[in-house]
């Protein structure tokens, strides 16, 4: 009897980060959302996720996931996915999002990017996060411009 309750709450704290099924199913949604970046400016992409702000299913998402769930979300098996989630928690200020950022500095899965129907490219999700919080956006936690620009180039060595 001892064992089987032993294993019944290992059980249930290995599930209680988990974000609820209402999350997971718009998580299976998302996976099929592209990047759509607002411009290209030479090989540098600003990726601003345009049309996935005004997609249901991540409005959706931002409704009904709390701030852990997309925490948890920044380490789902799908790129896209940890896009979205670090966004999310960028729009709402959240205070570990460079945290976040620096936990993923070695993040180099891919993610499709594309300007609309013509120009399509690849951006790594360490990348996409970083631009998030450049100098020009008007997230709370933005670096300065020399902040930036020596992450940038911290994460382009690696």
């Amino acid at each position: 009897m001892r064992k089987i309750l032993i294993f019944i709450s290992i059980l249930f704290f290995a599930n209680c980060n988990k974000p609820n099924t209402e999350v997971m199913k718009l998580v299976e949604l998302l996976k099929t959302e592209k990047i759509i970046a607002s411009y290209f400016q030479g090989n540098k992409i600003s990726v601003l996720l345009d049309e996935v702000d005004q997609s249901n299913n991540y409005q959706n998402l931002l409704k009904i996931a709390t701030d852990e769930d997309l925490i948890y979300l920044t380490d789902n098996e799908y790129p896209i996915i940890r896009c979205i989630a670090f966004k999310g928690l960028n729009s709402r200020n959240n205070t570990r999002i460079r945290e976040i950022l620096y936990n993923h500095k070695n993040d180099n899965s891919e993610v499709e990017c594309s300007n609309g129907a013509c120009l399509t490219n690849q951006i790594k999700v360490k990348e996409f996060m970083l631009e998030q919080l450049n100098p020009e956006t008007t997230s709370k936690y933005r670096f300065n411009l020399e902040k930036f620009e020596s992450i940038t180039k911290m994460y382009e060595k690696e």
